[in-house]
């Protein structure tokens, strides 16, 4: 009887802790097809984000009339203040220096260094950076320059022109470098600046798309 009245409990407590162990077995297992099926999850959205964006840019070469080098960003430059990038093509592939480059957004800069692998691009937010513009819409020209931050202005424009808030700005062709109707940016805000060696300047502040 002793022997029963021992054995009975100690029978169902293992039985117990048996049952706690598969439990925690299968709560394992389900915390590891968890991240499976998130980490698949991800992996399919960035696969169909990378799909559209493909589609965008095939598109985008198709609208062209300018051959296109295909090419992504392998690094900021810290040595220059993050004003330029690096992209994984170069002079091998047919890129060269003040090549215009340009991403589904329209206008991000040009190239001013090309090795046989690599090049390096500089931005529109370098402060030494230029670019002749026009506004779309009222084919208004100027040169555009790095107002504040991310913000460009457009510069060289003459009061009795005609530039407004919301207008689309473009690059006009001029210049040799960049061809035109690149999109760069829109107007914010138009703001008369006195300038000591030209009165009658408009500066046109608009922020990068």
């Amino acid at each position: 009887l002793i022997f029963k009245g021992t054995y009975g409990p100690f029978y169902s407590f293992r039985n117990y802790v048996k049952e706690l162990e598969g439990v925690r077995d299968e709560n394992r297992k389900l915390q590891e097809k968890i991240v499976e099926l998130s980490l698949r999850n991800s992996w399919l959205n960035e696969e169909h984000l990378e799909n559209q964006r493909m589609r965008g840019l095939l598109e985008f070469r198709q609208n062209l009339d300018y051959r296109v080098i295909p090419a992504e960003v392998l690094a900021a430059e810290p040595n220059r203040r993050y004003f330029s990038i690096m992209i994984d093509k170069g002079s091998g592939n047919g890129v060269k220096r003040n090549m215009p480059v340009v991403n589904l957004n329209g206008l991000v800069g040009k190239v001013v260094e090309a090795t046989t692998s690599s090049a390096v691009v500089q931005l529109m937010i370098d402060p030494n950076f230029r670019a002749s513009a026009q506004d779309e819409k009222t084919r208004v020209l100027g040169i555009i320059k790095l107002w504040s931050g991310s913000k460009l202005r457009l510069d060289n424009v003459p009061l009795q022109e005609e530039v407004n808030a919301g207008d689309r700005i473009i690059t006009s062709g001029l210049g040799g470098i960049f061809p035109s109707g690149i999109k760069i940016g829109v107007i914010t805000a138009v703001e008369c600046v006195e300038d000591s060696s030209n009165l009658d300047r408009s500066f046109c502040i608009f922020k990068m798309i």
